[in-house]
């Protein structure tokens, strides 16, 4: 039943950050005046296109300020009902007035700034990837804006995406048609050449798909743009996921730390690795108990194969749990 309702509440929670997320780059990258920007680019001015992308004047500044706005409190609010539902099942004490104001912080700190310092790297990556390819500065100002709620590879992937069709679509060779460009099967082949390494299997797989029909500038801008829509809404959403369920166990951790503190929970308590056990279970997680078997006391982190890590998640979509056991009640719960 305790493991529904947190699923329930990971859910939930996972919506609410989703669409927190969702807005914050949203209204980062609306900030960017494409003029500036594109002419920034015709100028082939790195420092120019820095400052069209205010980095100097505090765009980083204004994409954390939107992220803690709509997504602290969502943090805050999962802590605090994990410690609620921890004090509950164990019949303990915990107070999450008490741990608020570090907890804001540190979750500013760990969780909200790392997205907004790393924002910058992204649309640079695009910068420097389609830069002197004869590709119209509009479009590649147009690529960096979209990058801003990318990740840098995710950012190079796409922006070698662009690079490839306007290679394969202005190469000699093609048919010109009133529906546009026809590849000759010489460029198609060459652009799949040239993205190898450079894009997944997956994006291969789009790209093929695309280049059998005939092809403009603005159906590869349109191509471009939901393609790079698709990758932030996965990013955005594996963000999500993450923190909504690092958000909870962060609060029963510090409920088992405040219920041995204020002696509801015997001192003698351990926190236990638990993997729900079925055949989604990753080998690097189902290790992990075998590594704790005489369990962690509550400001020890657990070993697991991918380093030392206090509570799940282990990695993205980790559904692994932290069950507390007396060793007196010869396994307890």
């Amino acid at each position: 039943m305790t493991d529904d309702l947190f699923d329930r509440k990971a859910d939930d929670l996972e919506a609410e950050f989703f669409a927190a997320i969702s807005r914050a780059y949203a209204k980062a990258a609306d900030a960017i005046d494409l003029e500036a920007l594109t002419a920034a680019l015709e100028a082939d001015d790195e420092d120019a296109v820095a400052a069209a992308l205010n980095v100097t004047g505090g765009w980083q500044d204004d994409l954390y300020e939107a992220l803690s706005t709509g997504w602290i409190y969502a943090l805050l609010g999962g802590v605090v009902w994990g410690m609620t539902l921890f004090a509950q099942q164990h019949r303990s004490r915990a107070n999450p007035t008490s741990e608020a104001r570090r907890l804001e912080r540190e979750l500013k700190d760990k969780a909200i700034l790392p997205l907004a310092l790393r924002a910058f790297e992204a649309p640079m990556k695009v910068y420097s990837r389609m830069r002197g390819n004869g590709i119209p500065s509009e479009h590649i100002a147009q690529a960096m804006k979209a990058a801003i709620a990318l990740t840098p590879d995710q950012a190079a992937s796409t922006a070698a995406l662009r690079r490839v069709l306007h290679r394969a679509i202005h190469a000699p060779g093609n048919t010109h048609t009133k529906q546009g460009v026809v590849l000759s099967l010489a460029n198609r082949n060459a652009a799949r050449s040239s993205s190898a390494g450079s894009i997944n299997a997956a994006q291969r797989a789009i790209l093929t798909k695309f280049m059998q029909e005939p092809m403009t500038e603005e159906a590869i801008l349109r191509f471009a743009a939901r393609h790079e829509r698709a990758l932030a809404k996965y990013r955005h959403r594996v963000i999500a996921q993450q923190e909504a369920v690092r958000a909870l166990h962060m609060g029963e951790h510090l409920a088992f730390r405040q219920g041995q503190a204020n002696r509801t929970i015997p001192r003698t308590a351990r926190r236990f690795w638990q993997t729900r056990g079925d055949e989604r279970v990753r080998h690097s997680h189902r290790e992990v108990p075998g590594m704790n078997a005489e369990g962690r006391a509550a400001n020890e982190a657990f070993k697991t194969p991918l380093g030392p890590v206090m509570f799940p998640p282990l990695e993205v979509n980790c559904r692994c749990r932290v069950v507390i056991r007396v060793p007196e009640d010869d396994g307890g719960e």
